[in-house]
């Protein structure tokens, strides 16, 4: 009997549960927005942080500080790697130091929404997380990159050959996820390569290549410097080898140096 009477607490316990997050959930939105707008580094401004009951989602809205580079940073963030930021976002996320707000955001059911606004309050870049990955650990999101790089280098194959410039065609790149490797092949044209030394020239290009990597953030240097990948560039002209070179962590970790 008692068994019996507990079966039919439990949807009441569920109730109670869900509404106890939902009311910490709400007074918790009500005081972060207390202390909006804030900076949170990176010439990153967090606007606002929003109880959508109707739709059970929080989302949290973040835009650039007023400069005469936000322009850039907004055309920066609008052409980035959609895969990759929504990886790093969710490492952010699970490493949030408030667990609390986290687990009263699963009590109530809800979504988290994250989302980058323009100066006029158009989203450049947004992510909505359900229960099963906000509440996922650190390790289980990092052993998700490989299927983050495989996505992401499928979109980026679909988009090649591609001319980076006068002289160079990217033609195609492949990813071996189980030995951690990414090969990117291109081909060199209409460059007189008389009395060039093959081995000087290459050598400059490996390192512009580590240098515009650490310049820029992205998936790249996440997957060599964080993830212990290996990136070869394979160079032809008309159909022969020129040159091929990798770039790995010792790479990346001695120009930082």
């Amino acid at each position: 009997m008692r068994k019996f009477l507990f079966f039919l607490l439990f949807p009441f316990l569920l109730l109670s549960c869900e509404m106890q997050g939902k009311q910490s959930l709400c007074n918790s939105v009500a005081i972060m927005n207390l202390m909006c707008p804030t900076s949170v580094g990176d010439n990153l401004m967090m606007d606002s942080v929003l109880y959508k009951g109707k739709d059970k989602r929080v989302r949290f809205c973040y835009s650039y500080k007023e400069s005469e580079n936000r322009e850039q940073y907004e055309e920066k963030l609008r052409n980035s790697d959609k895969n990759f930021m929504r990886y790093v976002e969710l490492l952010d996320v699970v490493n949030y130091q408030e667990k609390n707000f986290l687990l009263y955001m699963t009590w109530a059911d809800f979504d988290l929404q994250i989302s980058y606004l323009d100066s006029k309050g158009n989203e450049l870049l947004g992510f909505v997380y359900g229960k099963n990955e906000y509440n996922m650990s650190y390790d289980e999101v990092v052993s998700t990159f490989p299927n983050v790089m495989e996505e992401s280098l499928r979109e980026q194959q679909s988009k090649l050959p591609l001319e980076l410039d006068l002289y160079t065609i990217m033609d195609s790149l492949s990813c071996d996820v189980n030995n951690n490797k990414v090969v990117l092949y291109f081909t060199i044209h209409d460059l007189n390569m008389d009395n060039r030394n093959i081995d000087t020239l290459f050598a400059s290009i490996k390192s512009s290549t580590v240098e515009n990597i650490i310049s820029s953030y992205n998936l790249t240097y996440s997957a060599i410097y964080e993830h212990s990948w290996k990136f070869i560039y394979d160079y032809k002209m008309n159909g022969d080898s020129l040159s091929r070179f990798s770039v790995t962590w010792s790479d990346i970790d001695s120009s930082l140096d």
